[in-house]
């Protein structure tokens, strides 16, 4: 009788290849239908903010942000950060971190040890701490509208 216990190495792999080939398939199908674009047209209601902010797209698509604060500015420029650029933005900070191989597999090791080498991540934490209060509170904005575009996008990227 064989042995139906762990999977020999080959039939890892494949199953592997196979979940990751269902996930690409996922990502094309939501992709390819309206239901993966963000709202770009109308009013969306989020909360965060100390005055109206207006995001108007130029026939290009381009983002102009009108706001009566620096704060509510950044927010929405985060707003459209997340809309338009999310999957590049937790790709680059994957990447600066040294964290890409969590999502790539074993052949990204050696990048991630050398970015982890580069300490990019504690730089930035050291950035943090040196901040003022107004950088502090301009960092939030934009991060806060980061958030707030994350939940308004109907799938993720």
């Amino acid at each position: 009788m064989p042995n139906l216990g762990t999977p020999s190495p080959p039939f890892s792999r494949l199953r592997l290849q196979a979940t990751q080939a269902m996930g690409v398939a996922k990502a094309l199908v939501i992709a390819a239908g309206s239901s993966a674009h963000p709202q770009v047209q109308g009013r969306i209601s989020v909360d965060g903010l100390a005055g109206p902010v207006e995001i108007r797209r130029d026939h290009a698509g381009v983002p102009h942000i009108f706001a009566e604060s620096d704060e509510d500015a950044l927010f929405g420029q985060g707003f459209v950060h997340a809309q338009d650029r999310l999957f590049q933005i937790d790709g680059m900070r994957r990447l600066a971190g040294g964290r890409v191989a969590e999502v790539t597999g074993a052949g990204s090791l050696e990048a991630d040890r050398f970015m982890r080498r580069l300490g990019l991540a504690g730089r930035a934490a050291d950035d943090w701490r040196r901040a003022d209060d107004r950088e502090r509170r301009l960092l939030g904005a934009h991060a806060r509208g980061m958030n707030a575009g994350v939940l308004s996008l109907p799938a993720l990227p």
